[in-house]
């Protein structure tokens, strides 16, 4: 065991972890510890364990419900959009919310109105300039129409690195979904009155109008697409040592409950910081050498905390965090187990301790010293 590899903190934890008032399962965990630290292959002997296939194939199955959910009711196809955003998780989050100012271009064509209603706010009416100096009080109602609109494109930055098929299929899916999209707007009223000047400036108004609500609907349903690129149902990875097997595991944070007798380390690499390394380690082999080796550093991370946290702490070793299950018994000693019995522990509490530990050599010696605790009490 060539500890002299180590850096300061890693001998400051093996020195604790090494001290007589522990119990040889702490000794065991830092063995394990040190026998994955200085071999690589000890560590990728973990993550044999992990299902990436499974997380691969979910992802790709919910990629397939999130577009057909998308493509219902279009004629067209978002797969290859919504592929290509999910894939490339970084890029996507670059890309950030889009306003109208990224708009680029549309062609408008024209609109038609679908049905008419009161205005909510009871208000019908309002004052109209037109001209140096003229005004008129016009009629609004509030309109659904639709639109025809053509050529749509984002500004060159959103443009920026993602392939020109991706590009079309967004357009072309987009240009269908604006086109079929029913909006609601308020618009003036046709009037009776025989003014060219006034009918202009009336349907300048209202197409400013209608032509905001088609740059609403566009930021909408691509903010709304590059979200749902972003946003992965995998299940956490979770870090534990197996007593009965006498190793660490990287399983899935669901399946950690088969394990009764463990210690917990918590989740590893789940934050969003490391999502888009995941995903996108599922389909590169290289980005996938680059998250085992965060998976690595991570592990490290949380076993020394966890080590360092439950060593110096006298509320981490009690029986307490054996009822809650945070611990093993394994880890206290029959010191610790003394120090924690309080006289206003109740019977219930005893019971709840006994239902965690599931070793019954364990639980002989979690008795032995009770017994001797009450006895000292007489």
């Amino acid at each position: 065991m060539v500890i002299s590899k180590l850096d300061k903190k890693d001998k400051e934890v093996v020195t604790v972890i090494g001290a007589d008032t522990f119990t040889d399962s702490f000794r065991e965990i830092r063995d394990s510890f040190l026998e994955i630290e200085q071999n690589e292959d000890k560590f990728l002997e973990l993550l044999e364990e992990v299902d990436f296939d499974g997380i691969k194939k979910n992802f790709l199955l919910e990629l397939k419900e999130d577009s057909d959910g998308i493509n219902d009711g279009m004629n067209g196809d978002i797969y290859p959009t919504l592929e290509f955003f999910s894939k490339n998780y970084y890029l996507t989050q670059k890309k950030g919310r889009l306003d109208r100012s990224c708009i680029y271009q549309f062609d408008f064509l024209g609109f038609g109105i679908t049905n008419k209603t009161n205005n909510i706010n009871g208000v019908d009416k309002m004052l109209l300039n037109f001209g140096k100096g003229k005004s008129i009080l016009v009629k609004t109602e509030r309109c659904s129409f639709k639109v025809d609109v053509d050529n749509i494109r984002l500004i060159p930055e959103f443009e920026k690195d993602v392939p020109k098929e991706v590009l079309e299929n967004l357009y072309s899916f987009l240009k269908e979904y604006i086109n079929d999209y029913e909006m609601v707007a308020t618009l003036i009223k046709d009037v009776d009155i025989e003014s060219t000047e006034l009918l202009e400036v009336i349907k300048k108004h209202n197409e400013r109008i209608i032509i905001d609500e088609i740059k609403l609907g566009i930021c909408c349903f691509v903010n709304q697409l590059l979200r749902q690129s972003l946003f992965l149902h995998s299940k956490a990875m979770s870090v534990i040592y197996d007593f009965d097997d006498k190793k660490f595991r990287i399983i899935s944070s669901g399946a950690k409950w088969d394990f009764k007798n463990k210690m917990s380390f918590g989740n590893i690499a789940y934050s969003e910081k490391y999502r888009g390394l995941l995903i996108e380690s599922l389909f590169d082999d290289k980005k996938k050498k680059k998250y085992f080796s965060v998976l690595k550093k991570e592990f490290r991370k949380l076993v020394k905390n966890k080590m360092e946290k439950t060593l110096t702490s006298k509320k981490l070793m009690s029986l307490n965090e054996v009822k809650n299950e945070n611990i093993p018994v394994n880890l206290l000693s029959d010191q610790q187990i003394l120090n924690s019995l309080r006289p206003k522990m109740s019977l219930k509490d005893i019971a709840e301790i006994k239902k965690s530990i599931t070793d019954e050599k364990q639980w002989a010696r979690v008795s032995k010293v009770i017994d001797e605790y009450l006895t000292s009490l007489e």
